[in-house]
């Protein structure tokens, strides 16, 4: 199957039917290892979504605990599920030889694991979840000088927008460094924090790096991770702050709740999302989890929910979202879509302000050169327009 070929032709479909609810549901329960519905759905469909998601290893090991979904997905469209698992072993065995590597060389940083790699262990069997870019989460004082020693042990340092920007730039804006393995396609994101300060929801990491615990992952590497309070903010904020939506980041904010909510004690993670003002937007990616994969208990549980918030959840109903992201988003959207989720005024008024005219040292070159005016307006211009025009 030519899954992005396929993901065009489902564009074309009306989307806003009870079928394709079907089919975003059955998706649902197949990922969580819950038995086919009972009524009738699109298998295509259903398989195109999981493709377009990177959850085709998972869905493969689901339907082979339950037969009802290898009845219901016969046929090629299973054979091509099956055939990712072998591919998604690989990819874990590549990437954990490149934490291995990293933490060789930066180990003694204490850095922290977080997302991707961090949440494989959530699922049934690590492998399931492709783990994408290792995100490491080092204190900024150290910053410099782990980076230097992975780009003398022959990591490459990547292009990304931020990438020819000052150290001085860099260090004031949080500014993470993105390396490539010296022998494999393993990303490595070194981050100064879990969000730079050009976006909403920034985050002390001296704060998570203090809290952070010690854990050793099913592939025995020792490794430090946030406590699971922090954790499981981070990967809810993480499911909703880029004004889309993806099935992956969902189910990790699931698959956390339904492993830690026990554990987490819960006036320490409500203050811990209310010292870092992330609490609506926190409360936003539990809900959407549990609206979208089903029953789970979530630390916000006993709390009330203000109208605000839940506006915010019920414009990222799963069933809009899903195809959404298929369809693709556009500029002005997530630029709404963060406002939903801030609290107050001055938080609202600093990100329009500073989306419509960030500051100037963010275009200067690696020199820390400022732009001209007439350059930053020009860009500003540009794009504006491409917000507009939905790019």
């Amino acid at each position: 199957m030519e899954t992005s070929q396929a993901a065009d032709n489902l564009l074309v479909k009306i989307v806003n039917t009870t079928e394709t609810e079907l089919v975003i549901s059955a998706a649902a329960r197949l990922l969580t290892g819950k038995p086919p519905p009972r009524e009738k759905f699109d298998p295509h469909e259903l398989i195109t979504l999981i493709f377009h998601h990177n959850l085709a290893s998972l869905a493969s090991f689901q339907a082979g605990r339950l037969e009802g979904w290898r009845v219901r997905l016969e046929g090629d469209a299973l054979k091509e599920l099956d055939a990712t698992l072998v591919q998604a072993r690989v990819r874990r065995m590549m990437v954990v030889r490149a934490l291995q590597d990293a933490l060789k060389i930066i180990g003694d940083f204490h850095p922290v694991l977080f997302k991707g790699l961090a949440a494989a262990e959530l699922y049934p069997q690590p492998h399931l979840r492709d783990p994408g870019d290792i995100d490491l989460l080092i204190h900024p004082d150290h910053f410099g000088v782990a980076a230097n020693y992975l780009l003398e042990n022959g990591w490459e340092l990547q292009e990304t927008v931020h990438a020819d920007r000052s150290e001085d730039v860099a260090r004031l804006y949080g500014f993470a460094r993105v390396f490539r393995h010296p022998e494999s396609p393993v990303i490595l994101d070194l981050h100064r924090a879990p969000v730079d300060k050009t976006e909403p929801f920034w985050i002390d990491p001296e704060s998570i790096l203090d809290r952070s615990i010690h854990t050793v992952l099913t592939d025995d590497i020792s490794v430090n991770v946030p406590e699971h309070e922090d954790h499981l903010i981070l990967l809810a904020l993480h499911s909703v702050r880029h004004g889309f939506f993806s099935l992956k980041w969902c189910l990790d904010v699931f698959f956390a709740c339904r492993e830690w909510t026990l554990e987490i004690e819960q006036k320490k993670f409500v203050d811990n999302c209310r010292k870092m003002h992330v609490e609506r937007a926190v409360r936003t990616g539990l809900e959407v989890a549990r609206v979208f994969y089903g029953p789970v208990r979530n630390p916000m549980d006993n709390l009330l929910m203000d109208g605000k918030t839940q506006k915010a959840i019920t414009r990222r109903n799963p069933f809009i979202i899903a195809k959404g992201q298929l369809s693709g988003q556009g500029g002005l959207r997530r630029f709404s879509a963060m406002l939903d989720l801030m609290e107050g005024f001055s938080s609202k008024a600093y990100y329009i302000a500073h989306t419509l005219f960030p500051p100037r040292a963010l275009f200067s070159d690696s020199a820390g050169e400022l732009p001209s005016r007439k350059f930053y307006f020009k860009n500003r211009i540009e794009a504006w327009q491409k917000a507009v025009m939905g790019k």
